[in-house]
């Protein structure tokens, strides 16, 4: 009985969590509804018994079970005083193939959903809105542009719009989805406005208002998120971006914001400027929190932090741009950079994207040397020609013997760049050294470098002499020895002066002793 009783209550449960799941499923079926029925021009309606129009090389059908409007080359001309295309009652999705085009005076394409409802329009194709009212305009729900290309062209309405009467609705541009807007209003109406938030991911929006009163691209009471994406907005009434609630900048956007003379360019309740590259010709309102990012004010420029830049970026034409030492900006692969004012160059460079030349005389960084070119840090062009050695007059050494002479060669326009040679030098006397004076050995050197020829002398002391002397006299100069001491006589065999009485009495025996001697010599001869 037990065990009859828990398997009762537990098929109980099981039929209870069923029932549950099925009405919210139920809910969630009805809070999805497509709409049914789409009206062209006022005139022709398409639903389930009648799905398609053909007008002239192009067509326009609709599922009313997906709630899917598909337009194929289509050309819608407005004939009649309402929208060319208008919906109601779930949500619409416009599928764009090829080139379409749509001109009226009553507005382009009109949705009013049940509050919190969407209009997609999506497609690898393309539409044109030539408008004298509004171009796009939903009641109470959300439009996303998904992937698509638009060109509009609008009047009192404002380009796109997500107007409320009892809710809100939010405007979402997304996955590479390409907008132009060109818009005029006298009342009020801006080119991009939503009753909540404005998200613009991965793609590309250029919005420009030239009316007396309305914004480029204005959240009422909302939110501004731009991520990864390039948008200009101009405006010449009011702000060229705001947000009631907070505007974020982040993920590498690329935002040029424009307002009348005089007034802020973009502004909202708290603005963050993150990883991005932000142009403004007169500010941001506030005091934004700005990191890793470029933000130019009129004709100057920061760079903050490391910013990683995607999409197409230019310093224009008379603006100045510093990257601090502490600072670097990288232009991711795919984007590109372009320079036609001034950098101002201490901290990093990276150019990862496509390589635009600076305009004439904005390059930057590098320089020329001796024997390569000026190369610009931001584009990589070579701009100043390489220079060529300045060698000048050598520095001339020798060593200590003079049996060397070194020739140095330093580049004036590199101190790096040196060159050396080596010659051995010719030697003649300049001056004879004398007994008492040094002479003078003169040394010369010449070197061929540069086309031109280099020469270097160089003297030395020659080492005086010295006296020779001979018998007390210098044989070389005559000059007397002062240590000269003459050497005595010898006596011994000569009579002192003044004995005459030896002397005389000598020469009889002299006499008769050669007498003799001539005697016997006659004797032998004879």
């Amino acid at each position: 009985m037990g065990k009859r009783l828990a398997a009762l209550l537990s098929c109980c449960a099981i039929a209870s969590v069923s029932l549950v799941c099925a009405l919210a499923l139920n809910v969630q079926i009805a809070l999805a509804a497509v709409a049914t029925s789409v009206t062209i021009d006022g005139t022709y309606t398409l639903n389930a018994s009648n799905p398609s129009l053909n007008l002239g090389e192009g067509t326009i059908s609709f599922d009313a079970t997906t709630g899917v409007l598909k337009l194929e080359n289509a050309s819608i001309i407005g004939q009649k005083q309402d929208r060319a295309i208008r919906s109601s009652g779930g949500d619409l999705t416009i599928e764009l193939v090829g080139d379409n085009y749509i001109d009226s005076s009553f507005g382009a394409i009109f949705a009013a959903q049940v509050a919190g409802g969407t209009m997609l329009i999506t497609g690898d194709g393309s539409l044109t809105i030539e408008e004298d009212d509004y171009g796009i305009s939903a009641h109470d729900a959300n439009i996303i542009i998904d992937g698509c290309t638009l060109d509009i062209t609008s009047g009192e309405g404002g380009g796109i719009s997500s107007a409320y009467i009892s809710g809100s609705g939010n405007i979402v541009v997304r996955n590479g989805a390409n907008v132009s807007i060109t818009s005029s209003s006298a009342i009020g109406y801006s080119a991009m406005m939503a009753y909540g938030d404005i998200t613009v991911v991965g793609s590309t929006l250029s919005v420009d208002f030239s009316g007396t009163n309305g914004t480029g691209i204005f959240a009422y009471g909302g939110s501004i998120d731009i991520e990864s994406s390039n948008v200009s907005a101009t405006s010449t009434a009011t702000y060229g971006i705001y947000a009631t609630n907070d505007l974020s900048i982040r993920g590498g956007s690329v935002v040029s914001a424009a307002g009348p003379a005089g007034g802020d360019d973009l502004g909202g309740g708290n603005v963050t400027i993150d990883g991005s590259w932000v142009s403004t010709q007169t500010g941001v309102d506030g005091s934004p929190a700005i990191s890793d990012s470029v933000v130019i004010e009129g004709d100057e420029g920061f760079a903050t932090g490391n910013a990683v830049i995607n999409g197409s970026l230019e310093v224009p034409a008379g603006v100045t741009l510093t990257i601090p030492e502490n600072a670097s900006v990288t232009v991711s692969k795919g984007a590109q950079f372009q320079n036609n004012g001034t950098v101002i160059l201490n901290g990093g460079f990276v150019n990862e994207g496509t390589v635009i030349p600076c305009a004439t005389g904005s390059h930057v960084g590098g320089a020329a040397t001796c024997d390569s070119p000026a190369v610009c840090a931001l584009c990589g062009t070579e701009y100043a020609p390489f220079t060529g050695h300045s060698w000048g007059k050598p520095a001339w050494s020798w060593n200590d013997d003079y049996t060397e002479f070194v020739a140095t060669f330093t580049c004036a326009n590199d101190k790096s760049h040196v060159e050396v040679l080596t010659v051995k030098p010719s030697a003649s006397v300049q001056v004879e050294p004398t007994c008492t004076e040094p002479g003078t050995m003169l040394y010369s050197a010449s070197v061929e470098f540069g086309g031109e020829k280099h020469e270097a002398t160089a003297t030395a002391a020659i080492p005086a002499t010295g006296h020779t002397y001979k018998d007390g006299v210098c044989t070389t100069c005559g000059a007397e020895d002062p240590d000269y001491a003459a050497p005595e006589k010898d006596d011994s065999s000569i009579p002192a002066t003044g004995d005459a009485t030896t002397f005389f009495s000598a020469v009889p025996a002299l006499v008769g002793a050669t007498a003799v001697a001539a005697g016997a010599i006659l004797r032998r001869r004879r």
